[in-house]
């Protein structure tokens, strides 16, 4: 379905480590679910994209997405899910060697 078209993207960029990607992928599976009228799943992918924004060290995108959607994000932020997720998130990233 297209709910669980969002998911194979996410999961690639996790598993190659391009924090940009998975950040960006959250973000429109967060408009999917906004059109969709699904408020948990929209704040949801809003608050990891947010985070995943700052991780990469996009402070300007970060700060664009809590202007906007304030409210959404702070409330998944506090939740235990979002939380849990992000620890998760944490444990299975792999560093992306780079070469140069």
């Amino acid at each position: 379905s297209a709910c669980n078209a969002y998911d194979a993207p996410i999961n690639a960029a996790h598993k190659s480590g391009v924090i940009q990607d998975e950040a960006l992928a959250h973000e429109r599976a967060a408009l999917f679910f906004r059109e969709l009228g699904d408020e948990a799943k929209t704040s949801r992918h809003l608050a990891i994209a947010h985070q995943l924004y700052l991780d990469w060290g996009a402070a300007a995108k970060s700060s664009q997405l809590q202007t906007q959607y304030s409210t959404m994000v702070s409330k998944a932020r506090k939740r235990r899910s979002f939380q849990d997720y992000m620890i998760r998130r944490s444990a299975s990233v792999s560093p992306k060697l780079e070469i140069g």
